[in-house]
């Protein structure tokens, strides 16, 4: 990885028992996350990543995300369902060096779930990723967990990490 901030982020969250999947620019992002989409339990991106930035990628998840309401809904009605089953929401973090005030109002506008300041702080990355994935965190409190081959990969971890103290430098929204 080129990216000092992505090798990084990367290093703690594979640490942290997460399975990562590293993109080199935006479109390929986009490109995984359509191939992969159910195996995808959260999305950190760089803010000025190649080719499709941030608040672009955040648009496209959220429109894929519409559609599959659309389509569940549809399913529901055709069932005779009085309500449509839920859908999954994909929570898309941000990591970068531009955190002002305003800043995270562009990241809340933009519908994302929580941004991490470069350089990045261990504890804010993983505070920050496990307030949008809470199951991470039940998976590691979970004194034996039984590993589910039919489990996204993001929850096929072991139990050892102690609880993190908390950092100034993140953003949940």
């Amino acid at each position: 990885i080129d990216d000092p901030a992505a090798h990084e982020a990367m290093s703690i969250l594979e640490g942290a028992y997460f399975d990562v999947h590293w993109s080199k620019d935006g479109r390929q992002a986009m490109n995984d996350f359509f191939l992969k989409e159910g195996d995808i339990d959260a999305i950190l991106v760089q803010r000025d990543m190649p080719l499709m930035d941030a608040l672009a990628i955040t648009a496209k998840v959220r429109e894929f995300e519409k559609r599959e309401r659309q389509q569940a809904a549809a399913k529901a009605a055709e069932m005779g369902l009085g309500r449509q089953p839920p859908t999954k929401r994909r929570p898309v973090i941000c990591y970068t060096d531009a955190v002002s005030p305003n800043d995270l109002k562009v990241y809340m506008k933009a519908d994302m779930d929580g941004c991490v300041s470069i350089p990045v702080n261990k504890a804010s990355l993983l505070n920050t990723v496990r307030a949008a994935i809470p199951q991470h965190l039940a998976m590691l409190a979970a004194p034996d967990p039984v590993i589910d081959p039919n489990q996204p990969q993001a929850y096929r971890m072991a139990p050892a990490l102690g609880v993190l103290e908390g950092s100034k430098d993140s953003a949940t929204m």
